[in-house]
């Protein structure tokens, strides 16, 4: 799922070099007027911009959506969802979101802890008692990333690679994470998928659930988000953007595709950690009213946002929401990268504007959001 990490400095920076100013606190923005919906020449310049970077990437399809004010503000496809039947990329159309997925997960849990039918810093030993150390290893600390698990991720990413159409439980994922750990519970930021499992598996047990029952009922369905979907409890319509390239072993993977997105083994043995499939416009309405407030109340939302230090492309990393700066200038979102794709999410606190950009095949989509972001407010 962070195949990409040498891609995520660039598009970090390339991020925040579209925000015109910054956010020292986690309250959210006063409110505005809705903005408008782009005009028919923005809309075009949007447009170009989408298109021209797709084509200088050789990208196969791209999306992108912008919301303002919590208001649609555009949308748009490039390029071809797939190669085979010629089917074009819209606005509407679906990708896998990898590691974006996180967000969607982390943003249950606060949401179910504002419920009352969790609490974040319940141990782990409440759900999985033989876990290592799971006495010490609170949900919250699962979230941002420092529960200090260690996971040999590499192996299993070469092992799904190597065997793609197999369906992967969680446990048989997590038998990967069980070796010595990287940190003392709380005491080290690592980005680890496993993490991401291991929330999965306490929203279950506390909910006596599916993640995707939970997840349509308290994010996807209030925000009618109604292409959004986690695999493999659920299967991806066959509009999905297909993904192309890559090393040998990917493309033969990529080929195998199968119903679920980018092929099932993928889907299956990230599952929490990043198996969701999504279009722009759900993905930017989504962490738009997450990260302005209004999906959760102030004090949940300030959970959210409470930042530890991190790497890897961010500079803070809270529940399921990464930072970055530059000066006084500030963005929050994540990154998503997987077989055939790369995706990100941006917020930008200091314009209330947040971007999607999804791309099939490599690309530079923190540069893509910045050119949006700065064509929709110029």
């Amino acid at each position: 799922m962070i195949r990409v990490r040498w891609l995520l400095l660039v598009v970090l920076a390339a991020v925040l070099a579209a925000s015109c100013g910054g956010s020292d606190d986690a309250e959210p923005s006063k409110p505005r007027a809705p903005a408008a919906s782009a005009d028919a020449a923005t809309a075009r310049e949007l447009q170009q911009v989408l298109d021209l970077q797709r084509e200088s990437y050789g990208a196969t399809g791209m999306a992108a959506a912008i919301v303002i004010d919590g208001q649609h503000f555009w949308s748009g496809g490039s390029g071809l969802a797939d190669r085979e039947t010629e089917a074009p990329i819209t606005a509407g159309t679906p990708f896998p979101i990898f590691s974006i997925t996180k967000m969607f997960i982390a943003a249950l849990a606060v949401k179910l802890d504002e419920d009352g039918r969790l609490k974040l810093d319940d141990p782990l030993s409440r759900t999985l008692p033989d876990w290592p150390n799971a006495e010490h290893i609170s949900l919250r600390m699962l979230l941002n990333q420092t529960s200090g698990i260690g996971n040999d991720q590499r192996r299993l990413e070469r092992d799904s690679e190597a065997r793609p159409r197999k369906m992967w439980t969680p446990e048989e994922s997590l038998n990967y994470a069980q070796r010595a750990p990287h940190a003392a519970a709380g005491e080290g930021w690592e980005y680890n998928n496993a993490n991401y499992v291991l929330a999965g598996l306490v929203i279950e047990h506390e909910t006596r659930r599916p993640v995707s029952d939970t997840l349509h009922e308290l994010i996807l369905d209030p925000l009618k988000l109604h292409d959004a979907l986690l695999q493999p409890q659920e299967r991806p319509p066959s509009t999905t953007a297909h993904g192309y390239g890559g090393p040998p072993r990917i493309a033969r993977a990529l080929r195998v595709g199968g119903r679920y997105a980018p092929y099932p083994s993928e889907a299956s043995a990230f599952w929490t950690g990043g198996a969701m499939v999504a279009s722009a416009p759900s993905v930017a309405r989504f962490a738009d009213a997450l990260l302005r407030g209004e999906l959760l109340s102030p004090e949940s939302r300030r959970e959210l946002l409470r930042f530890v230090p991190a790497h890897d492309g961010y500079d803070g990393y809270g529940l399921g929401v990464g930072k970055g700066q530059v000066s006084t200038e500030e963005v929050w979102g994540h990154f998503g990268g997987g077989p055939g794709f790369v995706t990100v999410v941006s917020h930008l606190p200091a314009k209330d504007l947040t971007v999607a950009a999804l791309s099939s095949g490599d690309a530079d989509v923190g540069l893509l959001t910045k050119m949006l972001a700065d064509a929709a407010t110029d």
